[in-house]
C-alpha cells in the first residue's frame, strides 16, 4: 500500500512538471500544442523516472540501470504516443481546450498504462 501512496505522489510531481512545460511551452513560447504536449511529456517522464527508482522503488547505485532505463524508455514511448495522439483526438474532435483533453488523457493513461507497467515491468 505504501508504494502505492509514493507512486501517486511522485506521479503529482511528474504531472506538474508536465502541465507545466506544457502550458508554457503553449501559452508563453506559442508552440503548438501538440508539440507542446510531447515536451511536457518528456520532461515529466524524466523527473518520474528519477523519482520512482530513488524514493518509490529505494534503488541505488548503477545496479540494474541501463536494464531499467531501456525498459522505462519502451513504456514511456508507449505513453508520450498514447498521450500526444489522445490529446490531439480528443481536442479536435470533441472539441474541447487541449488543457481538459490533457488532464483527461494524461489520467486514463496514467492508470491504465504507466503505473501498472512500471511496477511490473520496469522496477521489479
Amino acid at each position: 500500500m505504501l508504494t502505492l501512496l509514493r507512486l501517486q505522489f511522485t506521479s503529482i510531481i511528474a504531472t506538474f512538471t508536465d502541465f507545466l512545460i506544457t502550458v508554457v511551452f503553449t501559452e508563453i513560447i506559442g508552440l503548438y500544442y501538440v508539440l507542446s504536449t510531447m515536451s511536457g511529456a518528456v520532461s515529466g517522464g524524466i523527473v518520474n523516472f528519477l523519482l520512482n527508482r530513488k524514493y518509490v522503488f529505494k534503488i541505488s547505485g548503477s545496479d540494474k540501470l541501463a536494464n531499467q532505463i531501456l525498459r522505462y524508455i519502451l513504456i514511456w514511448l508507449g505513453s508520450i504516443g498514447l498521450n500526444t495522439v489522445g490529446v490531439f483526438l480528443v481536442t479536435e474532435y470533441l472539441n474541447v481546450t487541449y488543457i481538459f483533453s490533457k488532464i483527461l488523457v494524461s489520467f486514463i493513461v496514467g492508470i491504465s498504462f504507466n503505473q501498472f507497467l512500471q511496477k511490473q515491468f520496469v522496477f521489479k
